[in-house]
């Protein structure tokens, strides 16, 4: 009976003792549009503003923390207990959960990848280069070649009255140049002469015929190699990261997901570096958090980078507690009745908009 009573007295008492305390939160920066840091120290974001709301409710007295990844690191610090609370993008894996206490995740995301953006191509100029580099020295061969043919023909007609003095020699080669392409078109077969202008003429025509049957593939493989081109970059598939540099933050749980794809992955201090190894070519492409990294791409136009439709894999985001916390319950509890009421989805629409539906999981 004795044990009973002192179980009741300290679940009744419990917010009372708890929010005597000061509890040190942990706020992890540069995640927009989870959790930041305005210039004049106000804290914003996504996650900031739901735990914000819930400690209201809870009456719990806190101090916000600022701190920066690596992730790993952050974590730590509540598993040391110099954090009671962790608040920003943390993405709930099982290895973190055998250290920490993870909260109701408040966020359905997914891990996404951003690349280059895909080069605008003129493909009437790219066509024209890869014409030239192909059978560039093939027209000029086959238009000197039908010359030839025509002063030959010009000249067996013409060979004993012909002068360069007399009147209307340029008229008259012109006449030349149409009755040659006449002898070829016109079914009519006047003598043998007739007949072997023909076949002269089909030895001019049987490279003609491959000529433009390049320039025809010239076309079709040019325009198909640059659609798959952007294509490409746009529409990756997993396997494609094999091999490939891939640069992300410092402890992001993305690099044990590009690591499984054989990616080769190249950790940084900050997501600003992440993005711009991929501007300047040094890395294929960069991963995080689908939202957070569609973020960064816009606040950072000059890079000219763009998502891709690769999703390594769903991602659920949580607020982390000590191992044990005697805080998580009743904050589990008030984060599930702001999502059961929609008000989970208002606050988070205001940093994410219609995509505030992903704060109910």
């Amino acid at each position: 009976m004795t044990k009973k009573v002192f179980v009741l007295f300290f679940l009744t008492f419990l917010p009372i003792i708890v929010s005597a305390k000061t509890l040190r939160v942990g706020v992890l920066l540069e995640d927009k549009p989870f959790s930041w840091q305005q210039s004049n120290k106000v804290y914003l974001g996504l996650a900031v503003d739901l735990f914000s709301h819930i400690a209201q409710e809870l009456k719990w007295d806190y101090t916000f923390v600022p701190l920066h990844p690596p992730f790993n690191d952050v974590i730590n610090r509540v598993v040391e207990g110099k954090l009671d609370i962790l608040v920003g993008p943390i993405s709930v894996t099982h290895a973190r959960y055998q250290k920490v206490d993870f909260s109701v995740p408040f966020f359905l995301n997914n891990l996404g990848v951003a690349v280059k953006k895909p080069e605008s191509t003129n493909i009437f100029i790219t066509i024209i280069k890869d014409i030239g580099n192909k059978v560039g020295y093939i027209l000029p061969a086959l238009l000197t070649y039908f010359f030839i043919i025509m002063i030959c023909f010009f000249f067996v007609d013409n060979g004993r009255s012909f002068s360069w003095k007399q009147k209307n020699l340029l008229a008259k080669l012109g006449n030349a140049f149409w009755e040659t392409l006449v002898i070829l078109i016109h079914p009519e077969i006047r003598d043998s002469k007739h007949v072997l202008r023909r076949l002269v003429l089909l030895a001019w025509v049987i490279p003609c015929t491959i000529f433009f049957s390049i320039i025809v593939g010239s076309i079709v493989s040019t325009i198909t190699v640059v659609e798959h081109n952007k294509s490409y970059l746009l529409s990756l598939k997993k396997e494609d990261l094999e091999g490939k540099k891939i640069s992300t933050l410092k402890g992001n749980v993305t690099i044990q997901e590009g690591e499984k794809l054989g990616a080769i992955m190249v950790q940084t201090e900050s997501r600003e570096e992440a993005l711009k190894m991929v501007a300047d070519g040094t890395a294929f492409g960069t991963t995080d958090d689908h939202i957070t990294l569609e973020d960064a791409i816009k606040a950072h136009p000059e890079l000219n980078l763009v998502m891709s439709n690769l999703n390594l894999r769903n991602d659920q985001l949580a607020f982390v507690f000590k191992k044990g916390s005697p805080l998580l319950n009743m904050f589990n509890e008030q984060l599930l009745y702001l999502q059961d009421e929609g008000f989970a989805v208002d606050i988070c629409s205001k940093y994410v908009g219609p995509k505030g539906n992903l704060c109910v999981i």
